[in-house]
């Protein structure tokens, strides 16, 4: 399976043609969270999914999204340890 890249903020900020920081601020004024969280929460949920329709392992899932473990808040890491392969 191919690895899955998502946009950044930058990268949005850039389509939109508007500054990362503004629309970064926008996010959070609208949805009280960060956009990292929002990335965080869509990775899992993805991760999820194929959890759910595969027998890929979530160490082989992680590196399928590109999901670095290590850049992410305690409260996410949190939720992606309730994440195990005997739940599925």
């Amino acid at each position: 399976m191919k690895k899955i890249f998502f946009l950044g903020i930058q990268d949005v900020a850039r389509i939109m043609n508007i500054h990362p920081t503004h629309l970064s601020n926008t996010i959070k004024e609208a949805t009280y969270k960060s956009p990292c969280d929002i990335c965080n929460e869509k990775t899992i949920n993805v991760a999820k999914k194929i959890l759910e329709n595969s027998e890929m392992t979530i160490s082989k899932i992680a590196n399928i999204l590109t999901f670095e473990p290590t850049n992410i808040s305690k409260d996410t890491r949190t939720k992606l340890l309730l994440i195990t392969e005997k739940n599925y």
